[in-house]
């Protein structure tokens, strides 16, 4: 039956409208990720970490290819090596760059690209349940618009890669990967539905304790499906949903040894807990989020309209919404946490993206009142991420880093600071980069930015055997430290245990030990 009023024919402008205000945002996102991309990309690209943290687990992959243990005991000196994320992270990042070139960079970039590829894997999941999922239920090729599939897709875009994980998608890190397996088990669980418990628990089952595996916070998809399964007393979804992962922890947990236990469980509750870190982390996910965080409450306020969707997949979407961004919250707590611990609300968010622009697309073609607050806040939301996007593209000095931070105006800077390093006849503790991962140093090397939320704890505790990291630093323990300038925690500390800056380094920061080898350390330039 005909939902247009009055027999009129809908407005070409008003379903052009609520098609860009999908498309703008997504091509916006599209065109910082090229830019960041190419950065990464480019030849120096292994100098510049996306995101922090990022040396440590480029150090735990290139570790398993050289083959040395990846849980290490992270109190023991010199490296105090930490491996806080789960084995299948490193193992899976490992296996698929050990074809590349086996150095810093080549495994960096591939590293990289794999993360991307995990990201991609889960935006097709998402665009798989939208079109395989939902506009087969339509009654016809006659009945369905052919604006719904195009704002179904770049909805989706616009959601899964856009600026909430902004450099994330680009970093040898774990929070995606987990956050993609948690898209494909709910694609899994929404489209087999209630006729196949069994089958459909178990699959998705199986992909989240590869999420798990990968990350072991990553389970809030996991929560929100076993919410909704039991608010609808599913009982045999949910016993099939929850074995493979209770399984997978087990047996992680007993076969992997104390050194596991240790650095994923223990050295991972060191990290403090700050009020202050929830309102400033809810405060930058309420303005990087804006998109999703819109999208999804606009989608969640046209569940009930969505009268091609079951009861079942209106339920685990709306648990799955309440369990990823309020437990993604409560996650904040945690000293170091960031933008990461919203990922697998970024995930739940498509879903409800591909529903919001399947009904805002019917509300205008049929004139419906609803169509005109769905399209302002909507675009509210639309302008608010692009206008991001257009700042980081047009200054990203002072919004974000979309270009070459290592320009080919550096290049002499960079070789005489590798030369350097390479020269030292005693240990080095080296930035830029990924923690001298990126100038080829003898493996492995020290790697130190878990210190905040591992180290600095440990040693108020006194957990730590040696003298610890900042020890190390007062004992000289290290010949030579190069630093980039924004590392301003170690300067001071340094400075303190007698190191010498050594002038004439316009960019970086270079120390050298307080004793005659190491001031004859230098460079012909």
């Amino acid at each position: 039956m005909s939902m247009q009023r009055h027999g009129r024919r809908p407005s070409g402008f008003a379903l052009a409208l609520a098609l860009s205000l999908f498309l703008i945002p997504a091509t916006a996102s599209l065109a910082v990720l090229a830019a960041r991309f190419a950065t990464v990309w480019g030849p120096s690209g292994s100098l510049h970490m996306t995101t922090g943290g990022e040396s440590v687990s480029l150090l735990n992959v290139m570790k398993i290819q050289h083959g040395l243990p990846l849980y290490e005991e992270p109190i023991e000196p010199p490296f105090y090596p930490t491996a806080l994320y789960n084995a299948g992270f490193y193992h899976l990042y490992a296996a698929a760059t050990s074809g590349l070139a086996p150095d810093g960079p080549g495994v960096a970039r591939g590293g990289r690209v794999l993360t991307l590829g995990l990201a991609c894997l889960g935006l097709a999941a998402t665009l798989a349940y939208g079109f395989m999922g939902l506009l087969r239920r339509e009654s016809g090729a006659a009945s369905r618009s052919r604006w719904v599939g195009p704002a179904m897709a770049v909805a989706a875009v616009a959601v899964v890669l856009g600026g909430l994980p902004g450099w994330w998608l680009l970093s040898i890190r774990p929070d995606v990967g987990g956050a993609a397996c948690g898209a494909v088990a709910l694609a899994i669980a929404l489209a087999m539905g209630t006729k196949r418990e069994f089958a459909a628990g178990a699959s998705a089952g199986l992909v989240l304790a590869a999420a798990w595996s990968l990350k072991q916070s990553c389970v809030l998809i996991l929560g929100g499906l076993i919410l909704s399964a039991l608010i609808q007393r599913r009982w045999r979804f949910l016993a099939a949903l929850v074995a493979p992962v209770a399984a997978t922890v087990a047996a992680f947990t007993l076969l992997l040894g104390p050194e596991y236990r240790y650095n994923t469980v223990f050295a991972t509750s060191l990290a403090g807990f700050d009020f202050k870190n929830v309102v400033v982390l809810a405060a930058h996910f309420a303005i990087k989020g804006i998109f999703p965080l819109a999208v999804s409450i606009l989608g969640l306020a046209v569940l009930p309209r969505a009268d091609w969707l079951r009861r079942d997949e209106r339920v685990a979407l709306a648990a799955c919404w309440a369990t990823t961004l309020f437990g993604g919250w409560a996650a904040c707590y945690r000293n170091g946490s960031a933008m990461n611990y919203f990922f697998e609300f970024s995930a739940v968010a498509g879903f409800l993206a591909l529903i919001l622009a399947k009904r805002l697309i019917e509300a205008v073609e049929a004139r419906q009142g609803l169509a005109a607050p769905l399209l302002g806040g909507l675009a509210v939301a639309a302008l608010a991420c692009s206008l991001q996007d257009v700042g980081r593209l047009a200054s990203p000095g002072r919004f974000d880093l979309v270009q070459q931070r290592f320009t080919a105006a550096r290049n002499p800077e960079m070789e005489r600071a590798r030369d350097l390093v390479r020269a030292a006849d005693g240990p080095v503790y080296c930035q830029p980069g990924l923690s001298g991962l990126a100038w080829n140093l003898p493996f492995p090397v020290y790697t130190f930015d878990d210190e905040p939320f591992f180290h600095r704890p440990a040693k108020r505790r006194g957990l730590l055997r040696g003298p610890g990291v900042m020890g190390q630093i007062a004992e000289r323990h290290f010949r030579l430290v190069v630093l980039e300038s924004e590392t301003v925690d170690l300067v001071e500390p340094m400075k303190r245990a007698g190191y010498i800056q050594q002038p004439d380094w316009p960019t970086l920061l270079v120390f050298t030990a307080p004793s005659e080898d190491a001031q004859r350390l230098t460079v012909n330039r």
